[in-house]
């Protein structure tokens, strides 16, 4: 590749990221640092140096010391039977390699990626997502039936259910049941466009504005300004008192929200193809709740982790229940001395995909 090439592709990377919600303001910073050396860089690679004895010239110098992706190359083979699907940009929404359109108005940074189509999510998916995630819903709906079934925890605008129905119509699978579960009453109303939008009636699925627990109650939840703006609310315990939540922010208002039980949840449909995780810093004690359903319910869950204890936690839950592993990336995040909890000091989620080895035994 060209020096001036990838001097180009750095920028452009540089410039991508500062519209990734996950992604730390330290690691924007760090990056932005790294532009002023663009152009030694690219001086220091015009010269091309020799592949050592037996090594492929076009093998990548990466060491998997320094990446760690949490996929390989046989996990990619999950995308091909959805690549080059037919789309057309739309205005003010992103729109993936699915043909999911997702309007710029549900994430704050977002709005300069409107008309956009992106390409298949690897290394991720251009602005939200790592391709870990992305392989877990699409291992969940290519080992689908004649039926598709999942269940979105912590759903915000619903982005796992919308892009697993249209990946289950993109291979031909039609009764397609949706479950997403969502607090904020801003971001529930994200779902319901998110739906309507890419031609799913909420109606016909199962949308519910509450959040989820080892058990049913009731909880704190706080109100937000701008939706679009946090995506990093968790409820907090319905005794619990003061104003600051549970990563050391404070708000003014609270409101009083449902917690809907797990155990009720997953009794309401016989199979799930998937259950998708993402309750900030809840996962390890709804999952504890909800191991021997998901034994005899669950095909797959993909979670995504906020503190590396959690991370550890879930791990030991589920290896202890003789499930798989199938791919694995811990949360990154900063040292922070006097920081509220674990959780406040996660500077991007891990993700973990499991895969329920009961259901790979043939019947009896």
């Amino acid at each position: 590749m060209a020096a001036t090439d990838r001097s180009g592709r750095l920028r452009r990377w540089i410039h991508r990221l500062a519209l990734m919600p996950h992604h730390t303001t330290e690691t924007l910073q760090r990056l932005r640092a790294m532009e002023g050396t663009i152009e030694a860089i690219a001086l220091s690679c015009r010269q091309p140096r020799p592949a050592p004895a037996g090594r492929n010239p076009t093998a990548p110098l990466a060491s998997p010391l320094a990446i760690y992706s949490g996929y390989d190359e046989r996990d990619l083979e999950v995308f091909g039977p959805f690549r080059d699907i037919p789309r057309q940009p739309s205005p003010g929404c992103i729109t993936n390699f699915l043909g999911v359109t997702m309007s710029t108005d549900y994430v704050k940074g977002s709005e300069p990626l409107g008309g956009t189509l992106l390409g298949v999510p690897v290394p991720d998916d251009g602005w939200h997502s790592e391709t870990i995630e992305w392989i877990g819903l699409l291992k969940s709906v290519t080992t689908a039936r004649d039926r598709y079934v999942a269940l979105e925890l912590g759903a915000g605008w619903g982005p796992w259910s919308v892009a697993g129905a249209a990946a289950a119509r993109h291979l031909g699978i039609q009764d397609i049941h949706l479950h997403a579960v969502e607090a904020d009453p801003g971001h529930f109303e994200f779902l319901l466009r998110h739906f309507q939008e890419n031609h799913l009636d909420p109606a016909a699925h199962r949308l519910i504005q509450a959040a989820v627990g080892a058990e049913p109650g009731r909880a704190r939840w706080p109100k937000v300004e701008n939706p679009a703006d946090d995506w990093g609310s968790s409820p907090m315990e319905a005794g619990a008192s003061g104003q600051v939540d549970h990563i050391g922010r404070r708000f003014d208002e609270w409101m009083d929200v449902e917690i809907v039980g797990i155990r009720d949840l997953l009794a309401e449909q016989a199979v799930w193809d998937l259950v998708h995780i993402d309750v900030q810093g809840w996962e390890v004690g709804i999952c504890r709740a909800a191991i021997a359903l998901m034994d005899e319910k669950v095909r797959w869950v993909v979670i995504g982790t906020h503190d590396s204890k959690l991370h550890g936690d879930l791990i030991d839950l589920f290896f202890q229940q003789g499930w798989a592993l199938e791919n694995e990336k811990p949360p990154r995040f900063e040292w922070k001395q006097g920081a509220r909890s674990l959780v406040a000091m996660t500077t991007h989620d891990g993700t973990q995909v499991w895969r329920n080895l009961k259901w790979d035994r043939p019947a009896e």
